[in-house]
């Protein structure tokens, strides 16, 4: 993607977020939301998608590189759990 590319997508993506955030304050539906603001309903429901995935990245962005680098803690609960069931080794039960 190019710079172009790259700025005119932040422009829409942040003209989309207002835009998502306008229509839930006003208590429209998206079609009605839509009609009276003259957008399209499909590119409505097309940004609410690009920015919802793009917010799950970066939400998951800093768990990945908490994988990387445990903590004591983590480490301390990753040597005291089952593999298989990922509950605590003592009081896993086996009935016979």
């Amino acid at each position: 993607m190019t710079e172009i590319q790259r700025a005119k997508r932040e422009v829409s993506m942040r003209f989309w977020q207002k835009a998502i955030m306008n229509r839930k304050a006003s208590g429209l539906t998206v079609v009605a939301f839509c009609r009276q603001h003259e957008l399209n309903v499909h590119a409505y429901y097309y940004w609410q998608r690009q920015i919802r995935k793009e917010l799950l990245q970066k939400q998951a962005a800093p768990a990945d590189q908490n994988k990387n680098n445990p903590t004591p803690n983590q480490r301390e609960q990753a040597s005291t759990t089952t593999p298989s069931a990922g509950r605590p080794a003592d009081i896993v039960s086996f009935s016979a």
